[in-house]
């Protein structure tokens, strides 16, 4: 069973020293963030299930909980599948259920439709009541 959805808002937390790292199966490996290889371009949430330390740094092998298998990973700042320490972000330390929505739907094109629909409400709302109180106070000839 995963331990995060999709929607939910993640903190995160740097990782000064990856031996520290939990590597393990579901609950006791740490969930870490960390750049796709071999791109880079997108982040990773998956939890570290193993770790081994090569030619000085340390590499970590990932899965996501829902997944049956483990992340067989490769290009630069891999070893055997295993994703380097110098792709880590950083790993998890809390989260907030179904606030991650909002970013989420902020980056849609419905999303921004959504937001300048709202922010014209607001403005309307602040203008109507001012324009019938002018009207109120207008004296009478």
């Amino acid at each position: 069973m995963p331990t995060l959805n999709v929607g939910d808002l993640i903190a995160v937390e740097g990782v000064s020293d990856v031996a520290s790292l939990n590597a393990g199966p579901n609950p006791v490996g740490d969930i870490v963030v960390f750049r796709r290889p071999p791109a880079n371009d997108d982040l990773i949430v998956h939890r570290a299930i193993n770790k081994t330390l090569h030619e000085g740094l340390w590499y970590i092998r990932t899965r996501g909980d829902a997944n049956g298998a483990p992340d067989f990973w490769s290009g630069s700042d891999t070893y055997s599948g295993m994703i380097s320490q110098n792709l880590l972000i950083g790993k998890v330390v809390g989260k907030v259920p179904w606030l991650g929505y909002l970013p989420l739907t902020i980056r849609r094109p419905e999303g921004i439709v959504l937001i300048v629909v709202l922010m014209i409400i607001i403005i309307l709302a602040e203008y109507i009541p001012s324009v019938g109180k002018k009207q109120e106070q207008k004296p009478e000839a």
